[in-house]
């Protein structure tokens, strides 16, 4: 054989093996690229799969605390609705108190004055004067003359405001005000009512307390 012939074979075989095992890297190379690929997928879908997982918990965990504190809050408000209805039903209660100890409005003062006008329990009336000198009773028109206090007598006693009537006035107010009266109309019913020295500063007192 030529040995041009031998050289150009030589240089055909060598590329055909040069073909071959380049052809075998990039096999190689592309092989693992895949499975870098693959892994890569797989744990990116690993942390997308935990982060899931983590919202969801978050969110139970947010609703589990919204629905706690939700009924805690119901307890509160349900215990304050207790507490305002039993101090509004012992206001009524005394209210009523109130007024059926004084009756209907202004009988109060005509019973004091009529206890007032009574004698004494035990007092002994004056005996008439009798010897020279004493005056006789008048006789025909005009009034006969008023009979002396006998000495000694005990003078009508009169009632004034006590720590009752404040702590019912205040109650009272207190009952008008969760009920949505204005002030106008607490101090207007207090004054037809009661005798207090400092009515302002008592509906100040129990507004400030309503309002809050």
């Amino acid at each position: 054989m030529p040995l041009g012939r031998r050289s150009a074979e030589r240089t055909e075989s060598l590329a055909a093996t040069a073909g071959e095992h380049v052809q075998a890297v990039i096999a190689a190379a592309e092989a693992a690229a895949a499975k870098i690929r693959e892994e890569a997928e797989a744990e990116a879908e690993r942390i997308r799969q935990s982060a899931r997982d983590e919202v969801a918990a978050a969110r139970e965990e947010a609703a589990a605390a919204r629905e706690h504190a939700a009924a805690q809050a119901r307890g509160e408000l349900e215990r304050l609705l207790d507490s305002l209805a039993s101090i509004r039903r012992r206001a009524e209660e005394l209210e009523a108190d109130l007024a059926a100890i004084r009756g209907p409005a202004g009988t109060g003062d005509d019973e004091v004055a009529a206890r007032a006008a009574e004698p004494a329990i035990g007092a002994v009336p004056a005996e008439p004067a009798t010897g020279p000198g004493a005056a006789e009773p008048a006789t025909g028109a005009g009034s006969p003359p008023a009979e002396e206090a006998p000495t000694g007598a005990p003078a009508p006693e009169t009632e004034g405001p006590g720590d009752a009537d404040v702590e019912g006035a205040r109650l009272i107010a207190l009952n008008m005000a969760l009920n949505g009266s204005s002030r106008e109309e607490v101090d207007r019913h207090l004054a037809e009512n009661f005798s207090l020295s400092d009515r302002g500063a008592l509906i100040d007192e129990v507004f400030a307390s309503v309002e809050g």
